[in-house]
This record gives structure tokens, sequence and C-alpha cells, in this order.
């Protein structure tokens, strides 16, 4: 991951950049897709399909609750509820139309072919009888309903009113019987069930009994092993968390869309940012995806809260350019949750908020690390900010804060970060990846090469060093990897170990091996420790970023001395075989290491005529000036604030280097090493 420069180019919108991106990209994120895929799972394989419950089956094991929860008894509830309805037995409703109906009835009744209201057996009972007492028993009963109808109130205890007057008739007990059949038939009963209304009273009356509600606390049980699960346990299990036993597959979808949708943002921001990311880099990332919420993933089938987020936050940010790890660790935390999700929502949130606050931490304390303890201390105050913030969400959402929980999120503290140190030199190494750690060891004075360096070219390695100190002072002024440039520096003329003794840094005064060759063949000589660097780079397997630092810290560059020299002795011969090949400098790193070196090389050839710091600041000023008239610089964005803080830092640094006071103590003067105009050509600088 290179942050690369590209000055004067027109910003591009989002959806332009992703049309751009290679097919490849597109593979990847394909995979990541699976690998998703697959976790979500083997999390339901390892964890719901086997522990979880279902509704309507006997419970796989005894359910305790975990967190307090008010929920409604909705099978007592119902309960009382149907006891309430049946004490409702109907509404009745009045007939206002039957006065009349039975006015008109018992005015008809004298007559013997109106009676067809009345039932079959009570028309064959009269009809038996003989006609005058009919007509005489007709008449009676249309007498006493016409008189009753008279009295107030006359539907109130109907039949007692009739029998009443009935009885005083000077009848037999049979024939009083047939009048008050008969009067009961016409009068029928005014008021009738109206089914309709009935209901409606039923459901009212029904809702407006209160829902029971019932609370359970933690270690409660909901449903013991065997139990039946029931649409209200069932309900209450969900509340809980307790994952479900059936494929979910609702939330695999939306963790395939989320996943997708997120993983175009790294692209497009790295794009904005400069930052160049190549194919492997891309894999690299995946990968730290993949095992990071693979730890989280095992870690929530085994119910283990051990803060499982660190190690994919840690190496993101050892690994990762610091603004970018920061989105790739923010996203991947809140993803990570959700595929650690088993249906707590409590989980959800505590695994989701104490991992952005790592990625927050993290973003702030992972900047500039010396050692390797600096790593661990790093890593260990970023588990420290995720441990705080999973307990404020503890105590917040009401779940267990013993002393149980704070030890394992200590012992997780210290063990994720040592794990995340202890196995950042294999993802070095199996992804060509620069971490702290391997620019740490590669900038170490024990490494094979720079040992080479200090026995078979000292002043190439002496070299090396003054250009890494100059380096490492102004990348820290504008904000660069400091570790990475110091590392670029110091290797940037391994090349020189081929040939030590045709350098200037690595002559003995007075003795000058170019003086005995032509021109051509000096230059060849001095142009070929670039390619050279590259052989030993690849031999002995250093990493991608430092060959760009090798190759790049002469950029095209012509060595002016000896072209000039081959014009003078009247060969004619083309400009570029006394030139680099190049690639110029294509990120400020590299640019960085070609001033450094630039510089260095002047100041060291301008010998004794540097006698004080306006001498300094113009051999200085002069350097860069002339890199940039050259266009070395041109794919370096480097503004003009950018140089003046790199000239600045410059003349503080060589001031310090080179700086001493004379026997009066009053007159600073400057005493480089060496002299000789053709010095900083001879020595591969210029």
């Amino acid at each position: 991951m290179n942050p690369t420069s590209r000055a004067g180019r027109p910003k591009r919108s989002a959806l332009h950049q992703l049309r751009e991106i290679d097919l490849s990209f597109w593979t990847l994120r394909a995979a990541l897709l699976v690998v998703v895929f697959f976790l979500v799972l083997l999390g339901w394989w390892l964890g719901e399909s086997r522990e979880g419950y279902r509704l309507g089956e006997p419970s796989p094991r005894t359910y305790l609750a975990v967190l307090s929860t008010r929920y409604v008894d909705e099978e007592n509830t119902e309960r009382l509820r149907q006891i309430a309805e049946q004490k409702i037995v109907s509404v009745m409703t009045r007939d206002t139309h039957a006065e009349r109906r039975i006015r008109d009835s018992l005015e008809q009744l004298s007559r013997w072919d109106a009676t067809g209201e009345l039932s079959d057996s009570l028309r064959d009972l009269l009809s038996s009888m003989p006609a005058e007492k009919r007509t005489r028993m007709l008449h009676l009963a249309k007498d006493l309903g016409l008189s009753l109808l008279e009295v107030r109130d006359w539907d109130k205890d109907l039949q007692a009113k009739l029998w009443d007057r009935i009885i005083r008739l000077p009848l037999s007990r049979p024939d009083q019987n047939t009048i008050f059949q008969i009067l009961v038939e016409i009068f029928q009963e005014p008021a009738q069930v109206d089914e309709e209304a009935t209901e409606k009273l039923k459901r009212e009356t029904a809702g407006k009994v209160e829902p029971v509600i019932r609370m359970v606390y933690p270690g409660d049980v909901i449903v013991s092993r065997g139990e039946v699960v029931t649409p209200q346990k069932f309900r209450l299990l969900e509340a809980q968390g307790y994952p479900k036993g059936d494929l979910p597959y609702r939330p695999l979808v939306f963790i395939l869309l989320l996943v997708f949708a997120w993983s175009l943002w790294p692209t497009v921001y790295a794009t904005r940012r400069e930052i160049q990311l190549s194919r492997r880099d891309f894999v690299f990332i995946i990968c730290l995806l993949s095992a990071g919420w693979t730890i989280q993933v095992m870690s929530a089938i085994f119910k283990a809260d051990t803060l499982a987020f660190l190690p994919l936050t840690g190496w993101l940010y050892l690994t990762v350019p610091t603004s970018l790890a920061f989105h790739i660790s923010l996203g991947g935390a809140v993803i990570g949750a959700l595929l650690s999700y088993s249906g707590s929502m409590a989980q959800l949130i505590l695994w989701a908020l104490s991992g952005i606050a790592a990625s927050i931490t993290g973003y702030l304390v992972f900047r500039g690390s010396n050692t390797r303890l600096d790593l661990w201390k790093q890593q260990v105050l970023t588990g420290i900010s995720a441990a705080v913030a999973a307990t404020a969400v503890r105590w917040w959402l009401g779940l267990p804060l013993g002393s149980h929980v704070q030890g394992v999120y200590l012992l997780s503290v210290l063990g994720w970060a040592t794990f995340t140190v202890a196995l950042l030199p294999m993802l070095d190494t199996m992804f060509d990846i620069l971490s702290p750690l391997r620019l740490m060891d590669l900038s170490h004075p024990s490494n094979p090469l720079l040992k080479r360096l200090q026995m078979e070219a000292p002043g190439t390695y002496h070299h090396t060093l003054m250009v890494g100190t100059l380096c490492e002072a102004a990348a820290d002024v504008l904000g660069l990897d400091s570790l990475l440039v110091k590392a670029g520096a110091y290797f940037h003329d391994i090349g020189k170990l081929k040939r030590p003794q045709f350098f200037a840094e690595n002559q003995v005064p007075g003795e000058n091996l170019h003086d005995e060759l032509k021109p051509s063949m000096s230059a060849l000589v001095i142009l070929s420790h670039v390619k050279d660097g590259l052989d030993l780079a690849r031999r002995y397997n250093l990493p991608t970023r430092i060959r760009h630092f090798i190759a790049e810290h002469h950029g095209t560059t012509c060595l002016n001395y000896f072209y000039r020299k081959s014009k003078a002795r009247g060969e004619d011969l083309p400009r570029e075989q006394f030139s680099y090949p190049g690639p110029k400098p294509s990120s400020k790193e590299t640019a960085l290491v070609m001033l450094a070196d630039s510089v260095e090389a002047a100041v060291r050839a301008a010998g004794g005529s540097i006698r004080g710091l306006p001498e300094l600041r113009e051999t200085v000023e002069g350097v860069l000036d002339s890199k940039m008239l050259d266009g070395q610089l041109e794919l370096v964005d480097f503004t003009l604030k950018d140089l003046t803080l790199i000239k600045e830092s410059f003349i503080q640094t060589l001031r310090s280097i080179y700086h001493k006071r004379d026997n009066s103590g009053t007159s600073p003067s400057f005493e480089p090493e060496q002299e000789g105009s053709e010095q900083g050509e001879i020595s591969g600088s210029d």
C-alpha cells in the first residue's frame, strides 16, 4: 500500500473510479462474499442448528434468562379475556312494532281462517273443539289480549300478567291453558337476541382486560429441557437473544449486500487519498478481514466475550496506511459484530460499539513506533479502550459486570496484543507487507546487507546513515512514515557493494579510479549501481517498497560531469547514455530520499567552501531547485510549503551534523569529510 502522487490530474467521481477498477478486484470482492457466506453458515451449523430452539418442538436444553425482561403473559391474559367474554350471555333488542303486530293479530283472532300465526299443534287442538266453543274461546282470548295491551308496561312479566287474568275466567283448567297458549304465541317476546351486538360487546369487554405483565430476571428458567416451546416462550427466548434453529436466510442476504456495498468504499477512499492498492494489497486486506471475522465468529460460537475484534484492528493499523486502516477497521468491526450475531441485540450492540471504540483509539495511538514494546503498548491501549467501552455498554444494558468479566477482558487485552505482534513477521513475509516491526528489523545494524555495507563499503554506509538522518527528520515534519523513509534511505545505495572502490566516499584521498577510465565507462559504472542494488534486493528478499527507493532515488538524472567530460574529449554520445534509467520518484517518500541523497552529496562535495549558514542554505536550495527544474519531482505532489519544510529540516539537520565552534567559541564553521567538485557524481549522487 503506497501513497502515490497524481499531481495535476483532475478529480474523478466515485462512479468513474469504480468503473476503472480492474476485473480482478471484482473477483476478489466475490471471494470476500464467499468467505462471509461460509462464516454465516459456519456460525449457524456449529451453533444455532444444534442448540437452537424451534416453535412447537421440545427444547434441546434448559434456557435461563440472561437479561431482565418485562413481557406480556399472553396465555394468562387470553384466559382472563375469555372469562370476561363468558360473562356476556346475549344482547336483547326491543321490537318497536310489536304492539301494532299483536293488536292486528288479536283483531283477526275471532276469524278461524285468520289464525294461521298459531302453531299447528294449537290449531289441531282448536279444530277438535265444537265450533261454538272454539269461537267462544277465540273471543275470550281476543278480549283478554286487547285489555292487556292497555296496561302500562304490558311487556314486563308478560306471561305472569296473562295467567293472572286467565285464571279469573270461569273456565276449566284445560280451557284456561288453551287460551294461555294462544295468547303466548300471539304476543311472543318483544325483545330478541342481537347476535352481532352480542359479539361486539364481548370483544369490547375482553379488550378492557389489562394485559398481565410479568418480569424475568437473570437466572430465571424460561423453558426447561424437553418442554414444548410455546409461542409465548418462543418470543421470550427471542427477546433474550437465544439463537433459533432455522437457517437465517434474511440476515444472510442482508449481510452479503452490506459487505458488497462496504467493500467498494476502501477502493474509492484509497483512490481519492492517492493510496495505491495493488492486487496483492487487496488480497492481504481480504485475508486480514477473513481471519479477523473468523476469530470473532468462533468466539461467538463458544460464547466467549473476549474482544475478538482486537487482532483485526491491530493488524490493520500495523500494516495499512493509518487513514485507510481506520475506515476498514471501523466497517470491519460492525460487520464482524453482525457476523457474530446469534439473536441477542444486546450482544450485537456490545461488540459493535466496543469494536468502534477500538478503531477510533487505534487511529489515535498507532503512530510513531520505534520498538516492539511500543507496538505492544499501542495494541494494549487499543484493547483497554475497547474493554472500557464494553464495560460501559454492559452497565447501560444491564448485563453482568462481575469480576470474572473484568478478568476475561484483562486477559483478552494482554493475550490479543501479544498474539497480534507475534504474528506480524509471518504476515510481512507472506504478503510482502511493511509493518513497523519489519521496518525496525530492516533498519537494525545487524541486518546482513547493512553489515556488508559496514565492512565492504564503510563510506557508503556512513553516507546512508547521513541520508537516513536527513530523511527521518524531514519525514516527521511532513507527517510521512519516518520508519519507512529511514529504511529506504539505508538500502538505497546497496548496489555500490558490487564495486565500492569506484565511489568517492569509499576511495582513499588522492586516488580516483575514474582517472583511468573513459567518461562513458565511468558513467556506466556509476549508473549500474541502481541495477546492482535491485539484484541484491531480490537476492536478499527485500520488500517491494524498499526496492522502489533503490530504483527511484536518482530518477532519470543525468551525470552531467561525465557527460561534459565526454563532450570535451570529442565523443558524440547521446545524453541518455549518461542518465539513470528511472523511474522518477512516484511517492513522497522516495522523492524525499532523492533530495536528501543529493543534498548530502552536494554538501560533502562542496568541502571547505561552505563556511557558514548562508553557503549551506544556498547549497541546499540549489539542489532542490535543480531537481524541480529537471522534472524529477513531477510525479510527486509536493507543495511549495512542503518543499520549504524539507529545506529548513535539511538545513537544521546538517547544522547539527557538521557544525562546530572554533577555539574562540564565536565563529561557526562547517567541515564536511571530503572535498572535490566531481565527488557528488562519482559518489553516485548529484
